[in-house]
């Protein structure tokens, strides 16, 4: 069974606004990221990050799951979706993104759009809820 690809993608931005926008290109891309006509990234989640030191000035991040890394390669170099995000993500940052990705668990033969139908696929940009390390 093939393994997902999950990705972490942290930005430094130094201004509320530009936190603001950049997350509202999230909520767009997942809107509008298709391959072949459907959606294919199983889950997005960006969110504002806690203000800790610990987090070295990154103050949004974005997780993402793909099916598989052809999935993640569309979406690196063919997805119009991300093009625009990327063009929002250069206006508001002071440096390229920090970008993580690793295998995730074994998944069944299930296609993306079905999972999306279950309510995988959702956006998440409640400031609140952050993730943070020792």
């Amino acid at each position: 069974m093939p393994r997902c690809i999950h990705r972490e993608t942290f930005f430094k931005v130094p201004d509320q606004e530009g936190v603001q926008k950049l997350l509202e290109a999230y909520r767009v891309l997942e809107k509008n990221q298709n391959r072949n006509g459907k959606p294919y990234i199983l889950n997005l989640r960006a969110e504002q990050v806690l203000d800790d030191p610990r987090s070295k000035g990154y103050t949004v991040m974005a997780k993402m799951t793909f099916r598989d890394r052809e999935d993640m390669q569309y979406f690196d170099g063919w997805c119009e979706a991300h093009e625009t995000l990327k063009k929002t993500a250069m206006e508001v940052t002071t440096e390229r993104p920090l970008v993580i990705g690793f295998k995730g668990e074994e998944m069944a033969d299930i296609p993306p759009a079905e999972r999306a139908e279950e309510g995988s696929a959702k956006t998440r940009t409640n400031s609140t809820d952050s993730i943070t390390g020792p």
